[in-house]
């Protein structure tokens, strides 16, 4: 009986030594779903987009719209971050101001449009438009194994969450929606804890930080690249010359004199 139980035993530590540490890896392509519009638009609506021009000027008023996936959360701590990064566009004449748009104005179901429509409101030039979403791999390894303990499940790092923060934003016209630039980018957070200890968060808000890094980067050299490419002087019309007046044409009439 005794035999059979360590036997038990044995088969039972084997197969719970195989079945941790099974990873699926990101569903990047749920992810990117999430950043699809619903259709693509009629013929007569392309061609709307592609006759579109730009109607502003660099350096310009910047009105920013953060949006998530409700799977986390930007802070006011990521928007002063990204007034930071910005104060070297500003310095450089790229921008000349950078505001956010109050959730009063706009949700993260708001279309373009709706959103454009909010920055006029602030008095924008452009909209930059900010989304975020995650996804989560949670797997365990051989060492929860010991969370039977009770001291095991506080002390020993069994439990794995690695997150996977997608980033994609967008420049765009306030006056008629002309796309300036576009950017994408991504980063991921890993933790490893005992199972009491574990935290969604922690993993998220590093993927967060990771990919909001990498945004900036990017779309920095974007903005730059759209500034140079559209900061033209505006072509202006040459003025004619005013007509002139009874008394000035009185005044070049040279009267012949007679002998």
């Amino acid at each position: 009986m005794e035999q059979g139980d360590a036997m038990s035993r044995i088969c039972f530590f084997v197969l719970a030594l195989a079945a941790p540490g099974c990873m699926t890896g990101f569903n990047r392509e749920a992810l990117a779903v999430k950043f699809q519009k619903a259709g693509v638009g009629t013929d007569e609506e392309i061609s709307k987009i592609q006759s579109l021009r730009p109607q502003t000027q660099f350096p310009c008023k910047v009105a920013v719209y953060m949006a998530d996936d409700g799977s986390f959360r930007w802070t006011q701590q990521d928007k002063t971050q990204l007034e930071k990064w910005c104060s070297d566009l500003i310095r450089d004449g790229v921008i000349t101001e950078l505001i956010f748009i109050n959730d009063l104005f706009a949700s993260g179901e708001s279309s373009l449009k709706e959103l454009r429509a909010a920055a006029a409101k602030y008095g924008a030039d452009v909209l930059l438009t900010i989304r975020g979403a995650t996804d989560m791999d949670e797997y365990v390894n051989p060492a929860s194994l010991l969370n039977v303990t009770l001291v095991g499940a506080y002390v020993v790092p069994g439990h794995h969450r690695d997150a996977l923060m997608m980033i994609r934003s967008a420049l765009v016209d306030v006056n008629n929606g002309f796309l300036y630039a576009t950017s994408e980018s991504e980063g991921e957070g890993k933790t490893i804890r005992p199972y009491f200890l574990t935290d969604r968060k922690a993993a998220i808000e590093m993927a967060k930080q990771s990919a909001f890094e990498a945004f900036h980067q990017d779309f920095a050299k974007r903005l730059r690249k759209a500034h140079s490419e559209f900061d033209k002087p505006v072509t202006k019309i040459p003025e004619l010359p005013a007509p002139k007046t009874r008394p000035e044409l009185d005044a070049k009439l040279v009267v012949p004199k007679v002998p």
